[in-house]
């Protein structure tokens, strides 16, 4: 009987987090422009940065796309008839810069993020007191 009840409670137990985990497993539906990592850390002796950007997007309809660093630049890369898309760019960058999902024709932004530029600062230290005094 206490067998019976021990397996009854771990098999309950089983589905209650094979739930938990099929609800956290949701496909992703969220439309926009993501990137990762959207901030790059430079050293004080550092002029630029060089980042492995890894860029997604999702829209709600499918349509000609384009990745643009500057709307004055050519493309990073374009989509056709796509409503999603996962790349890796290489980018090397002096200041912030802004990424634009783009539709095409007529150039519409769709999307936009900024990748960040912060320089570490040096550690400011400060000797609280002479590290010969005992009392």
């Amino acid at each position: 009987m206490i067998k019976q009840i021990v397996c009854l409670v771990v098999i309950c137990w089983g589905f209650s987090i094979n739930s938990l985990v099929q609800a956290s497993e949701k496909p992703v539906n969220e439309y926009g422009l993501f990137l990762s990592p959207n901030l790059c850390l430079l050293s004080q002796s550092e002029a630029d940065c060089e980042i492995k950007l890894h860029v997604r997007w999702q829209t709600s309809l499918a349509a000609d796309y384009c990745l643009m660093q500057s709307l004055a630049e050519p493309a990073l890369k374009c989509w056709e008839n796509s409503s999603k898309a996962e790349d890796y760019f290489e980018l090397k960058l002096t200041k912030n810069a802004t990424l634009y999902l783009v539709e095409n024709p007529g150039q519409t932004i769709k999307y936009q993020q900024i990748i960040r530029l912060q320089r570490q600062s040096p550690p400011y230290r400060t000797r609280r007191k002479n590290p010969w005094r005992f009392y």
